[in-house]
């Protein structure tokens, strides 16, 4: 008589066949919450535990990937941060994607600052709805998941935090009537420029 015995390798939380809830915002086609965007950080819970991955990473790698999603809608274009503070062991990775789960990648950040190290992604952004995805780094072939998995999310819009939108207040040229095929310099006084 032969036997047979099942076995399963996974590394993340709850191991083969569950053992642990993944999170409401793990899928990206459902239950993901809003963020609302102010002009001061407002930050919102969130824990990658037991989550699972829902694409292939674009531009930021990471060896094991347990994202989950978040979504904001800019109704005033300019300049705006999403920031993550994870907790002590996570090492967060932040990407922003356009109107849905699988548009278009404007950016990612992982600033290298290790674990518990707070992640800014700063872009200028005009009206409309952006999906944040924010899961774990790891090294490649790292598919051990972070000890602790709790972070939190905001979104700052423009004129807020402590970078506002700078504003041009003069624009010169030399020579001031510059034609076609000159060399020109120009000198450009910016005003309310603030610090990352």
């Amino acid at each position: 008589q032969t036997g047979y015995i099942a076995l399963c390798y996974n590394n993340v939380q709850g191991g083969c066949g569950g053992g642990c809830t993944p999170p409401a915002n793990n899928v990206c086609s459902t239950g993901v919450p809003t963020i609302a965007v102010g002009t001061s950080c407002s930050y919102t819970s969130g824990d990658i535990y037991c989550a699972s991955e829902s694409y292939t990473a674009s531009g930021c790698p990471s060896g094991l990937i347990q994202d989950v999603w978040y979504r904001f809608t800019v109704t005033s274009s300019g300049s705006h941060t999403v920031r993550v503070d994870p907790s002590s062991s996570m090492d967060a990775v932040v990407e922003l994607r356009q109107s849905s789960c699988t548009g278009t990648v404007l950016g990612c950040i992982d600033a290298g600052g290790g674990p518990g190290a707070v992640e800014n992604l700063i872009l200028l952004l005009s009206n409309g709805t952006y999906y944040v995805r924010v899961y774990d780094y790891n090294n490649a072939g790292n598919t051990t998941p972070p000890a602790t998995t709790t972070f939190d999310i905001c979104v700052i819009g423009p004129g807020g935090g402590t970078c506002p939108d700078p504003t041009i207040s003069s624009l010169t040229f030399d020579p001031p009537n510059p034609t076609a095929g000159l060399d020109v310099d120009f000198d450009i006084v910016i005003d309310n420029v603030g610090t990352a």
